[in-house]
């Protein structure tokens, strides 16, 4: 994206694979990634965004809202 008078912004929209998909396949994915972000790098700003599947660990209280009931634990 170049806006006028603006550091150039390369935004990256992922969606990782599940956590149980074969490690051949998040392989190939995590490569493709750092291979956008190194072409991206000397351009200026980078931003990713998406499904990135990150696993989330349990909660340290029964007050936190910030992690649903389908997290894994």
């Amino acid at each position: 994206m170049k806006l006028k008078g603006i550091n150039p912004i390369t935004i990256i929209n992922v969606y990782a694979p599940a956590a149980y998909a074969i490690e051949a396949e998040k392989d190939k994915f995590y490569k493709l990634l750092e291979n956008e972000v190194r072409k991206a790098k000397s351009k200026g700003f980078i931003i990713i965004l998406g499904d990135l599947n990150a696993r989330i660990l349990s909660k340290i209280s029964e007050e936190e809202t910030s992690k649903g009931q389908y997290t894994f634990h």
